[in-house]
């Protein structure tokens, strides 16, 4: 369903807003798509991107964000932690 909806995205979804923000004399802000970050999202096996409920309540692996939060764990390149 989301590989549906990501191809589609530029034929439906930004039409659509183009079309009611000018419908209504607004003018609205689509998100750029950034096809790279996009493709290596995608990439990502789903359950590796799923909220575990138990792990919410005990705090552990498998929270919100907690995949995110594994890439950032040390040093980067340059040697600086990112916060």
């Amino acid at each position: 369903e989301l590989r549906r909806i990501y191809n589609m995205l530029r034929n439906i979804n930004l039409h659509r807003t183009d079309r009611m923000t000018m419908a209504h004399g607004l003018e609205a802000r689509v998100l750029f798509l950034d096809t790279k970050f996009t493709k290596l999202v995608m990439s990502i096996n789903p359950e590796e991107k799923m909220v575990d409920p138990v792990a919410v309540k005990t705090n552990s692996r498998g929270r919100e964000k907690s995949l995110l939060r594994e890439i950032f764990e040390g040093l980067n390149a340059n040697g600086d932690s990112i916060p």
